[in-house]
């Protein structure tokens, strides 16, 4: 109340498993993403990796390819040789951050990209 309006996934522990017969019900209204519109938005990824020397320049290259800007990039080396990248980045759809996410996971060594978040 009094701070404006808060989305939650439905798998948040603040959203009660019945709407319905919770103590505001009147509170509670579905939402739903337009998977459809271009519009540009921020996504940030977690990107899992064996490091190697050129996996930054790869991903880097990746992104310029495919016309995405790089807001923010945050690298975490490991002593096995895995690293994790967070990057947040802006895209121009849904459509757009998918194709992103599918060329990035092709990249050699890259063993997950998860979009934070979801």
């Amino acid at each position: 109340r009094g701070h404006g309006v808060s989305v939650h996934v439905r798998s948040c522990s603040n959203v009660p498993a019945d709407l319905e017969s919770s103590q505001e019900p009147e509170r509670w209204v579905n939402a739903f993403w337009d998977i459809e519109s271009k519009d540009e938005f921020k996504a940030t990824l977690h990107i899992s990796c064996l490091n190697r020397i050129g996996m930054l320049a790869d991903i880097s290259v990746l992104m310029s390819n495919m016309h995405v800007m790089i807001l923010e990039f945050n690298t975490r080396n490991f002593k096995d040789g895995r690293s994790t990248f967070q990057m947040t980045i802006s895209v121009n759809g849904v459509e757009h951050l998918d194709n992103v996410i599918e060329k990035l996971r092709k990249i050699n060594s890259v063993l997950s990209v998860e979009r934070a978040g979801i």
